[in-house]
């Protein structure tokens, strides 16, 4: 029977990690920032893409649960657009729904830029507005959200054949989201088709079509011509060990994700349009 030291080691040590945080927290079982009782928490979406041209406006689920006996009044979201020419001035709203729900005009409208009203044909692709929350209680509070969401302006992507570098830097394939292994790098084409990249792992299959190689392998997709969006996602690092890099269909770097461990989970900024 083999057994696996390195996941043993991995383990222990993050049972004696949660051990420690959990002593260290065990004075202070309610949320601070609702001065000491919990009364509503809300999970608003990370990540969200806006294809310029096609798409139509945005609805942002913000996932809000008040506990019994606590009303949510409002739930205050602060709008700022980001773009390479520069900020635009943060501007606020109070909204009562379970979505936070814009058209592409009201998305551009009150937050120009340099004094001028951004549209689809000024913002360069990887533009974002960002949304920040905070959600208003029938008894007076205010309750800080520290989720924020990224709606990324986005551009038909360039067809053709794409590489992904992928390495390990401990030699044993990639854990991503499960410490045995996991889902790699996903790609959705037209919020249809999925197509997933990534090392296998020794110590389990993967559930996906994985690249052999224990420290470096190289994949490829290919995105079709007239593809109009393609959004790339990485579920993760459990054990701080990956690395990898993307190149388009014209050998030019688009993506790296830095030193190993250094990339998050979420959307990628994978960017190069369709000429």
């Amino acid at each position: 029977m083999i057994i696996n030291m390195k996941n043993i080691f991995k383990s222990g040590f993050l049972s004696l990690a949660l051990m420690l945080i959990i002593s260290a927290c065990g004075d202070e079982p309610y949320d601070v920032a609702d001065g000491g009782s919990l009364g509503a928490i809300m999970a608003p979406v990370t990540d969200v893409t806006f294809l310029g041209g096609i798409s139509t406006g945005v609805d942002v689920a913000l996932n809000k649960f008040a506990n019994e006996g606590v009303t949510v009044t409002a739930v205050n979201v602060t709008k700022q657009l980001l773009t390479t020419g520069g900020n635009s001035d943060p501007v606020k709203y109070a909204i009562t729904g379970d979505t936070f729900t814009q058209t592409v005009s009201e998305l551009y409208a009150d937050v120009p830029v340099g004094g001028v009203v951004q549209s689809n044909s000024t913002l360069t692709p990887g533009d974002k507005w960002e949304l920040s929350y905070s959600m208003s209680l029938a008894d007076g509070r205010t309750m800080a959200i520290g989720t924020k969401t990224k709606i990324t302006f986005l551009c038909a992507p360039y067809p053709g054949v794409w590489t992904i570098e992928m390495h390990d830097s401990f030699g044993d394939g990639w854990q991503t989201n499960d410490g045995n292994g996991g889902n790699g790098i996903q790609i959705t084409l037209n919020k249809t088709t999925v197509l997933e990249v990534g090392l296998c792992s020794p110590y389990q299959p993967s559930p996906f079509t994985c690249t052999p190689g224990v420290s470096n392998g190289t994949a490829t997709i290919t995105i079709p011509n007239g593809t109009q969006e393609a959004s790339w996602f990485f579920p993760g690092d459990r054990w701080g060990e990956i690395s990898f890099e993307i190149y388009g269909p014209t050998g030019a770097l688009v993506f790296a994700s830095g030193a190993p461990g250094a990339q998050g989970a979420g959307i990628l900024p994978v960017i190069l349009c369709a000429p």
